[in-house]
Protein backbone atom coordinates (compact mmCIF):
# COMPACT_ATOMS: atom_id res chain seq x y z
CA UNK A 1 0.00 0.00 0.00
CA UNK A 2 1.52 3.63 -0.85
CA UNK A 3 0.51 6.68 0.11
CA UNK A 4 2.20 10.48 -0.64
CA UNK A 5 1.88 12.68 2.29
CA UNK A 6 3.74 15.92 2.77
CA UNK A 7 6.43 14.73 0.14
CA UNK A 8 7.00 11.90 1.71
CA UNK A 9 6.76 7.75 0.49
CA UNK A 10 5.03 5.18 2.73
CA UNK A 11 5.57 1.77 2.17
CA UNK A 12 3.66 -0.53 3.71
CA UNK A 13 5.11 -4.74 3.36
CA UNK A 14 4.39 -7.22 5.62
CA UNK A 15 5.51 -6.33 8.73
CA UNK A 16 8.48 -3.64 7.69
CA UNK A 17 7.69 0.37 7.03
CA UNK A 18 10.12 2.16 5.10
CA UNK A 19 10.34 6.18 5.19
CA UNK A 20 12.13 7.85 2.91
CA UNK A 21 12.43 11.23 2.15
CA UNK A 22 14.46 14.37 0.68
CA UNK A 23 14.76 16.93 3.09
CA UNK A 24 15.44 20.68 2.44
CA UNK A 25 19.68 20.05 3.16
CA UNK A 26 20.85 18.55 0.47
CA UNK A 27 23.30 16.65 2.82
CA UNK A 28 20.62 14.84 4.71
CA UNK A 29 19.33 11.68 3.76
CA UNK A 30 16.50 9.88 6.33
CA UNK A 31 15.36 6.68 6.13
CA UNK A 32 12.89 4.95 8.75
CA UNK A 33 12.15 1.19 9.39
CA UNK A 34 10.05 -0.38 11.97
CA UNK A 35 12.04 -3.26 10.69
CA UNK A 36 15.29 -2.38 12.58
CA UNK A 37 13.95 1.08 13.88
CA UNK A 38 16.08 3.32 12.02
CA UNK A 39 16.45 6.30 11.75
CA UNK A 40 19.41 8.20 10.10
CA UNK A 41 20.66 11.40 8.87
CA UNK A 42 24.18 11.89 7.21
CA UNK A 43 25.51 14.99 7.26
CA UNK A 44 29.25 15.96 6.27
CA UNK A 45 30.45 18.93 7.37
CA UNK A 46 34.41 20.18 7.48
CA UNK A 47 35.21 18.62 10.65
CA UNK A 48 32.07 15.63 11.73
CA UNK A 49 30.03 13.52 10.34
CA UNK A 50 26.93 12.53 12.52
CA UNK A 51 24.10 10.44 12.44
CA UNK A 52 21.35 10.43 14.83
CA UNK A 53 19.84 7.58 16.20
CA UNK A 54 16.52 6.12 17.66
CA UNK A 55 15.64 2.23 19.49
CA UNK A 56 17.04 -0.43 18.13
CA UNK A 57 20.77 0.94 17.74
CA UNK A 58 23.27 1.94 19.85
CA UNK A 59 25.81 4.60 19.74
CA UNK A 60 29.10 3.90 18.63
CA UNK A 61 31.83 6.38 17.95
CA UNK A 62 35.18 6.46 16.14
CA UNK A 63 38.18 8.46 14.80
CA UNK A 64 38.90 7.92 11.49
CA UNK A 65 42.56 7.91 9.93
CA UNK A 66 41.99 12.16 9.05
CA UNK A 67 41.15 12.64 12.82
CA UNK A 68 37.08 12.73 11.47
CA UNK A 69 34.71 12.20 14.07
CA UNK A 70 32.74 9.24 13.36
CA UNK A 71 28.99 8.33 14.59
CA UNK A 72 28.50 4.71 13.59
CA UNK A 73 25.08 2.98 14.24
CA UNK A 74 25.87 -0.68 15.47
CA UNK A 75 23.09 -2.91 15.85
CA UNK A 76 21.80 -4.05 19.24
CA UNK A 77 22.54 -8.08 19.73
CA UNK A 78 18.67 -8.86 18.97
CA UNK A 79 16.45 -6.87 16.81
CA UNK A 80 12.42 -7.69 16.35
CA UNK A 81 12.71 -8.41 12.68
CA UNK A 82 10.42 -10.78 10.10
CA UNK A 83 14.18 -12.35 8.96
CA UNK A 84 15.43 -15.79 9.15
CA UNK A 85 16.70 -18.64 11.28
CA UNK A 86 20.34 -18.74 10.09
CA UNK A 87 21.31 -21.78 9.91
CA UNK A 88 21.89 -23.20 6.09
CA UNK A 89 20.65 -20.29 5.46
CA UNK A 90 16.48 -21.35 5.41
CA UNK A 91 13.96 -18.79 5.56
CA UNK A 92 11.70 -18.85 8.60
CA UNK A 93 8.79 -17.18 9.67
CA UNK A 94 8.35 -13.48 9.65
CA UNK A 95 7.11 -14.02 13.45
CA UNK A 96 11.07 -14.59 14.94
CA UNK A 97 13.74 -12.60 16.03
CA UNK A 98 17.59 -12.24 14.10
CA UNK A 99 20.23 -11.41 14.57
CA UNK A 100 22.53 -9.28 12.75
CA UNK A 101 24.49 -11.07 10.34
CA UNK A 102 28.07 -9.23 10.46
CA UNK A 103 30.55 -12.01 10.34
CA UNK A 104 30.92 -13.32 7.38
CA UNK A 105 33.27 -14.28 3.83
CA UNK A 106 32.57 -13.35 1.12
CA UNK A 107 34.75 -14.99 -1.73
CA UNK A 108 34.62 -12.75 -4.78
CA UNK A 109 34.97 -14.03 -8.12
CA UNK A 110 36.54 -12.29 -11.15
CA UNK A 111 34.10 -10.39 -13.83
CA UNK A 112 30.81 -11.28 -12.06
CA UNK A 113 29.40 -8.20 -10.30
CA UNK A 114 31.62 -8.62 -7.25
CA UNK A 115 32.40 -5.35 -6.99
CA UNK A 116 29.26 -3.66 -6.70
CA UNK A 117 28.75 -6.80 -4.24
CA UNK A 118 32.08 -5.74 -2.56
CA UNK A 119 30.62 -2.27 -2.15
CA UNK A 120 27.80 -3.65 -0.49
CA UNK A 121 29.68 -5.33 1.61
CA UNK A 122 32.34 -2.55 2.45
CA UNK A 123 29.72 -0.01 3.54
CA UNK A 124 28.41 -2.37 6.04
CA UNK A 125 31.63 -2.88 7.43
CA UNK A 126 32.66 1.12 7.60
CA UNK A 127 29.50 2.08 8.86
CA UNK A 128 29.61 -0.60 11.66
CA UNK A 129 33.65 -0.26 12.60
CA UNK A 130 34.40 -3.58 11.46
CA UNK A 131 37.64 -5.40 10.80
CA UNK A 132 38.15 -6.36 6.96
CA UNK A 133 40.76 -8.81 5.97
CA UNK A 134 42.94 -6.95 3.92
CA UNK A 135 46.33 -7.54 1.68
CA UNK A 136 49.14 -5.42 3.24
CA UNK A 137 50.66 -4.60 -0.03
CA UNK A 138 48.45 -4.07 -2.17
CA UNK A 139 46.31 -0.79 -3.40
CA UNK A 140 43.13 -2.13 -2.32
CA UNK A 141 43.52 -4.75 -0.39
CA UNK A 142 43.29 -7.47 -2.84
CA UNK A 143 45.59 -10.63 -2.91
CA UNK A 144 44.66 -11.34 -6.42
CA UNK A 145 46.50 -15.01 -7.43
CA UNK A 146 47.89 -15.08 -3.85
CA UNK A 147 47.06 -16.96 -0.74
CA UNK A 148 46.94 -15.99 2.60
CA UNK A 149 50.50 -16.04 4.46
CA UNK A 150 50.26 -16.67 7.86
CA UNK A 151 53.46 -18.05 9.75
CA UNK A 152 56.23 -16.68 11.47
CA UNK A 153 56.75 -12.52 10.38
CA UNK A 154 55.37 -13.30 6.83
CA UNK A 155 51.86 -12.58 7.56
CA UNK A 156 50.75 -10.60 4.10
CA UNK A 157 47.83 -8.98 5.67
CA UNK A 158 46.35 -5.90 7.39
CA UNK A 159 46.24 -5.97 11.45
CA UNK A 160 42.39 -5.85 12.56
CA UNK A 161 41.50 -2.61 14.14
CA UNK A 162 42.75 -1.63 17.60
CA UNK A 163 45.84 -4.23 17.06
CA UNK A 164 49.51 -3.00 15.99
CA UNK A 165 51.01 -4.15 12.91
CA UNK A 166 53.54 -6.97 13.38
CA UNK A 167 51.44 -8.32 16.92
CA UNK A 168 50.62 -11.25 15.00
CA UNK A 169 49.71 -13.24 18.01
CA UNK A 170 46.49 -10.76 17.68
CA UNK A 171 45.71 -10.93 14.01
CA UNK A 172 42.04 -12.57 14.92
CA UNK A 173 38.74 -11.85 15.33
CA UNK A 174 38.37 -10.54 11.47
CA UNK A 175 34.56 -9.52 10.99
CA UNK A 176 34.54 -9.42 6.89
CA UNK A 177 36.97 -10.73 4.28
CA UNK A 178 35.68 -9.44 0.73
CA UNK A 179 38.81 -9.66 -1.29
CA UNK A 180 40.49 -11.21 -4.23
CA UNK A 181 42.65 -14.27 -3.24
CA UNK A 182 43.17 -18.06 -3.67
CA UNK A 183 40.72 -19.62 -1.12
CA UNK A 184 41.93 -21.71 1.83
CA UNK A 185 39.20 -22.17 3.87
CA UNK A 186 41.21 -23.21 7.41
CA UNK A 187 43.57 -20.23 7.08
CA UNK A 188 40.98 -18.04 6.73
CA UNK A 189 38.31 -19.56 9.24
CA UNK A 190 41.61 -19.14 11.30
CA UNK A 191 41.49 -15.81 11.08
CA UNK A 192 37.74 -14.71 11.31
CA UNK A 193 35.03 -14.42 14.11
CA UNK A 194 33.58 -17.40 14.04
CA UNK A 195 36.07 -19.50 13.17
CA UNK A 196 34.90 -23.07 11.47
CA UNK A 197 31.24 -21.53 11.92
CA UNK A 198 31.80 -18.25 9.48
CA UNK A 199 29.64 -17.92 6.95
CA UNK A 200 30.70 -18.32 3.19
CA UNK A 201 28.92 -15.78 0.61
CA UNK A 202 29.94 -15.59 -3.20
CA UNK A 203 28.52 -14.31 -6.34
CA UNK A 204 28.30 -16.32 -9.66
CA UNK A 205 27.37 -15.14 -13.41
CA UNK A 206 26.35 -17.33 -16.54
CA UNK A 207 29.83 -17.75 -17.96
CA UNK A 208 30.04 -17.40 -21.39
CA UNK A 209 28.84 -13.41 -20.42
CA UNK A 210 31.27 -13.79 -17.68
CA UNK A 211 33.88 -14.38 -19.95
CA UNK A 212 33.11 -11.79 -22.48
CA UNK A 213 33.32 -9.29 -19.71
CA UNK A 214 36.61 -10.09 -18.83
CA UNK A 215 37.78 -10.05 -22.59
CA UNK A 216 36.89 -6.77 -22.63
CA UNK A 217 37.33 -5.46 -19.70
CA UNK A 218 41.14 -6.70 -20.05
CA UNK A 219 41.46 -5.14 -23.54
CA UNK A 220 41.80 -8.86 -25.04
CA UNK A 221 40.00 -8.28 -28.01
CA UNK A 222 43.22 -6.02 -29.16
CA UNK A 223 44.75 -9.39 -29.44
CA UNK A 224 42.37 -10.95 -32.00
CA UNK A 225 43.25 -7.87 -34.12
CA UNK A 226 38.96 -7.20 -34.12
CA UNK A 227 38.04 -3.83 -33.08
CA UNK A 228 35.39 -3.89 -30.20
CA UNK A 229 32.16 -3.78 -31.74
CA UNK A 230 33.48 -6.76 -34.32
CA UNK A 231 34.08 -8.92 -30.96
CA UNK A 232 31.08 -10.64 -31.04
CA UNK A 233 30.80 -12.38 -34.85
CA UNK A 234 34.56 -12.17 -35.00
CA UNK A 235 35.56 -14.20 -31.79
CA UNK A 236 34.49 -18.04 -32.90
CA UNK A 237 38.01 -18.78 -34.50
CA UNK A 238 40.00 -16.96 -31.77
CA UNK A 239 38.31 -19.34 -29.42
CA UNK A 240 38.95 -22.81 -30.31
CA UNK A 241 42.43 -21.80 -30.36
CA UNK A 242 42.69 -20.98 -26.77
CA UNK A 243 44.13 -23.02 -24.00
CA UNK A 244 42.21 -24.64 -20.75
CA UNK A 245 43.55 -21.75 -19.01
CA UNK A 246 43.89 -18.91 -22.03
CA UNK A 247 43.28 -15.45 -21.85
CA UNK A 248 40.10 -15.20 -19.08
CA UNK A 249 40.65 -18.50 -18.08
CA UNK A 250 37.89 -21.35 -18.75
CA UNK A 251 35.92 -22.19 -15.55
CA UNK A 252 37.50 -19.20 -13.44
CA UNK A 253 34.53 -19.29 -11.38
CA UNK A 254 34.74 -22.49 -9.48
CA UNK A 255 38.36 -21.93 -9.22
CA UNK A 256 37.79 -18.56 -7.29
CA UNK A 257 35.45 -20.32 -4.85
CA UNK A 258 37.55 -23.18 -4.26
CA UNK A 259 37.34 -25.99 -6.50
CA UNK A 260 40.82 -27.04 -6.30
CA UNK A 261 42.66 -27.28 -9.25
CA UNK A 262 43.16 -31.78 -9.39
CA UNK A 263 39.40 -32.17 -8.93
CA UNK A 264 38.37 -29.60 -11.73
CA UNK A 265 40.85 -31.65 -14.06
CA UNK A 266 39.48 -35.31 -13.00
CA UNK A 267 35.83 -33.46 -13.50
CA UNK A 268 37.26 -32.05 -17.28
CA UNK A 269 38.88 -35.19 -17.95
CA UNK A 270 35.81 -37.36 -16.91
CA UNK A 271 33.90 -35.75 -20.03
CA UNK A 272 30.40 -35.69 -17.94
CA UNK A 273 30.94 -38.00 -14.88
CA UNK A 274 28.10 -37.36 -12.79
CA UNK A 275 29.33 -38.67 -10.13
CA UNK A 276 32.32 -35.72 -9.66
CA UNK A 277 30.16 -33.46 -10.43
CA UNK A 278 27.44 -34.35 -8.07
CA UNK A 279 30.14 -34.45 -5.01
CA UNK A 280 31.71 -31.07 -5.95
CA UNK A 281 27.85 -29.67 -6.09
CA UNK A 282 27.36 -30.87 -2.68
CA UNK A 283 30.94 -29.75 -1.48
CA UNK A 284 30.03 -26.03 -2.91
CA UNK A 285 26.26 -26.39 -1.18
CA UNK A 286 27.77 -27.73 2.59
CA UNK A 287 30.17 -24.70 2.33
CA UNK A 288 27.96 -21.59 0.71
CA UNK A 289 25.34 -20.27 3.21
CA UNK A 290 24.49 -18.58 0.07
CA UNK A 291 25.30 -17.72 -3.61
CA UNK A 292 24.19 -14.32 -5.30
CA UNK A 293 23.26 -14.67 -9.14
CA UNK A 294 24.53 -11.33 -11.25
CA UNK A 295 21.74 -12.26 -13.85
CA UNK A 296 19.26 -11.45 -10.70
CA UNK A 297 21.44 -9.41 -8.73
CA UNK A 298 18.17 -7.49 -7.14
CA UNK A 299 16.41 -10.86 -6.38
CA UNK A 300 19.49 -12.54 -4.96
CA UNK A 301 20.14 -9.40 -2.42
CA UNK A 302 16.34 -9.30 -1.45
CA UNK A 303 17.28 -12.80 -0.43
CA UNK A 304 20.16 -11.97 1.34
CA UNK A 305 18.60 -9.20 3.20
CA UNK A 306 16.28 -11.51 4.72
CA UNK A 307 19.32 -14.34 5.29
CA UNK A 308 21.76 -11.85 7.17
CA UNK A 309 19.35 -9.87 8.84
CA UNK A 310 19.70 -6.47 7.44
CA UNK A 311 17.77 -3.80 6.50
CA UNK A 312 17.13 -2.04 2.52
CA UNK A 313 19.81 0.42 3.74
CA UNK A 314 22.28 -2.39 3.94
CA UNK A 315 21.83 -3.65 0.32
CA UNK A 316 21.67 -0.48 -1.68
CA UNK A 317 23.93 0.02 -4.37
CA UNK A 318 25.27 2.08 -7.68
CA UNK A 319 26.20 -0.64 -10.21
CA UNK A 320 30.38 -0.37 -10.69
CA UNK A 321 32.90 -0.98 -12.93
CA UNK A 322 30.59 -1.74 -15.75
CA UNK A 323 31.34 -1.82 -19.75
CA UNK A 324 30.34 0.72 -21.24
CA UNK A 325 28.65 -1.21 -24.55
CA UNK A 326 26.91 -4.38 -23.96
CA UNK A 327 28.20 -6.96 -26.75
CA UNK A 328 25.30 -9.71 -28.13
CA UNK A 329 27.43 -12.82 -28.76
CA UNK A 330 26.00 -15.50 -31.94
CA UNK A 331 24.67 -19.05 -30.91
CA UNK A 332 27.46 -20.72 -32.12
CA UNK A 333 29.98 -18.30 -29.55
CA UNK A 334 27.98 -18.98 -26.79
CA UNK A 335 27.59 -22.63 -27.21
CA UNK A 336 31.88 -22.69 -27.44
CA UNK A 337 32.19 -20.62 -24.59
CA UNK A 338 29.72 -22.41 -22.29
CA UNK A 339 31.77 -26.06 -23.71
CA UNK A 340 34.48 -24.40 -22.89
CA UNK A 341 33.24 -23.28 -19.65
CA UNK A 342 31.17 -26.71 -18.87
CA UNK A 343 31.68 -27.24 -15.15
CA UNK A 344 31.11 -23.05 -14.47
CA UNK A 345 28.21 -23.73 -16.24
CA UNK A 346 27.20 -26.91 -14.04
CA UNK A 347 27.58 -25.19 -11.11
CA UNK A 348 25.91 -21.54 -12.06
CA UNK A 349 22.49 -23.72 -13.34
CA UNK A 350 22.38 -25.11 -10.00
CA UNK A 351 22.64 -22.26 -7.74
CA UNK A 352 20.51 -20.28 -10.17
CA UNK A 353 17.74 -23.20 -9.00
CA UNK A 354 19.09 -22.63 -5.24
CA UNK A 355 18.10 -19.00 -5.80
CA UNK A 356 14.68 -19.45 -6.52
CA UNK A 357 13.78 -22.14 -3.80
CA UNK A 358 14.99 -19.06 -1.88
CA UNK A 359 13.12 -17.07 -3.21
CA UNK A 360 9.67 -19.20 -2.61
CA UNK A 361 10.58 -20.05 0.84
CA UNK A 362 10.81 -15.89 1.53
CA UNK A 363 6.58 -15.98 0.78
CA UNK A 364 3.89 -13.78 -0.80
CA UNK A 365 6.12 -10.05 -0.08
CA UNK A 366 8.71 -11.00 -2.05
CA UNK A 367 7.34 -9.19 -5.35
CA UNK A 368 6.18 -6.06 -3.04
CA UNK A 369 9.94 -5.84 -1.30
CA UNK A 370 11.27 -6.48 -4.90
CA UNK A 371 9.09 -3.46 -6.26
CA UNK A 372 10.15 -1.43 -2.88
CA UNK A 373 13.61 -2.04 -3.40
CA UNK A 374 13.77 -0.92 -6.91
CA UNK A 375 11.84 1.93 -6.12
CA UNK A 376 14.59 2.97 -3.24
CA UNK A 377 17.46 1.95 -5.99
CA UNK A 378 15.94 4.71 -8.36
CA UNK A 379 15.62 7.38 -6.02
CA UNK A 380 19.01 6.68 -4.41
CA UNK A 381 20.49 6.64 -7.56
CA UNK A 382 18.90 9.59 -8.48
CA UNK A 383 19.74 11.76 -5.64
CA UNK A 384 23.70 10.42 -5.41
CA UNK A 385 25.35 9.50 -8.81
CA UNK A 386 26.13 12.56 -10.85
CA UNK A 387 27.28 11.03 -14.25
CA UNK A 388 28.85 7.77 -15.15
CA UNK A 389 31.43 7.82 -18.05
CA UNK A 390 33.93 5.32 -19.88
CA UNK A 391 37.40 5.49 -18.64
CA UNK A 392 40.63 3.23 -19.06
CA UNK A 393 42.96 2.97 -16.64
CA UNK A 394 46.75 3.14 -17.34
CA UNK A 395 45.41 2.35 -20.82
CA UNK A 396 44.62 -1.24 -19.55
CA UNK A 397 41.29 -1.44 -18.26
CA UNK A 398 38.25 -0.54 -20.07
CA UNK A 399 34.77 0.24 -17.78
CA UNK A 400 32.69 2.89 -16.15
CA UNK A 401 33.44 5.05 -13.93
CA UNK A 402 31.06 6.49 -11.24
CA UNK A 403 31.01 10.11 -9.74
CA UNK A 404 28.77 11.34 -6.92
CA UNK A 405 26.11 14.27 -7.06
CA UNK A 406 27.08 15.15 -3.67
CA UNK A 407 29.18 15.40 -0.81
CA UNK A 408 27.28 14.07 2.21
CA UNK A 409 28.52 10.92 3.52
CA UNK A 410 25.91 8.65 2.11
CA UNK A 411 26.23 9.55 -1.48
CA UNK A 412 29.76 9.23 -1.22
CA UNK A 413 29.67 5.99 0.30
CA UNK A 414 27.33 4.62 -1.93
CA UNK A 415 28.81 5.63 -4.98
CA UNK A 416 32.14 4.57 -3.93
CA UNK A 417 34.54 6.63 -6.97
CA UNK A 418 38.05 5.55 -7.19
CA UNK A 419 37.25 3.20 -4.57
CA UNK A 420 37.71 5.84 -1.69
CA UNK A 421 35.48 4.09 1.17
CA UNK A 422 38.10 1.07 0.31
CA UNK A 423 40.79 3.64 1.20
CA UNK A 424 39.36 4.90 3.88
CA UNK A 425 38.62 1.40 4.92
CA UNK A 426 42.62 0.73 4.27
CA UNK A 427 43.75 3.46 6.52
CA UNK A 428 41.63 2.99 9.13
CA UNK A 429 43.58 -0.50 9.92
CA UNK A 430 46.86 1.21 9.62
CA UNK A 431 48.17 1.62 6.09
CA UNK A 432 50.48 3.91 5.60
CA UNK A 433 49.18 6.17 2.64
CA UNK A 434 49.97 4.13 -0.78
CA UNK A 435 51.50 6.93 -3.49
CA UNK A 436 49.48 4.05 -6.32
CA UNK A 437 46.62 5.68 -4.78
CA UNK A 438 47.26 8.67 -7.30
CA UNK A 439 46.35 6.70 -10.30
CA UNK A 440 42.83 5.94 -8.64
CA UNK A 441 42.40 9.86 -8.14
CA UNK A 442 42.43 9.84 -4.67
Amino acid sequence: MRKVLFGVMIVIAVGSLVVISQLEDPHVFTMRGSVNQIRFSMQKSESRTRLAWQPGYKKHESVSPNNTVLMKLVPNKTVPNPITNLTHGTLQSPDEPCHETSNFVFVKTHKTGSTTLRCITTRFGYTRNLSFVLGSNTIIGHLNGVSLKLKGGSYNILPPIGVKPGDYKKYEGYNISNIHLIFDGAKMESLMHGGKGIKYITILREPSERWLSHFTYYKGYKKTGLKLEEVPQGLLPFLKNLTEKGFGSFNKQVRDIGIGDENLKKILASKGNETLMNKTLQRFDDRYFFVLITEHFDESLLVLKRLFCWDFTDILYIKQRQQPKQLILDEATTAELRHRDRVDYAVYKHFVGVLWRRVKEYGPSFQQDLETFRDLLNRTSERCLAKSVAEVSVDKYLYVENYSVSNDTFCWALVNSKFHMDIEVILRQHHKVDKRWKNLDF
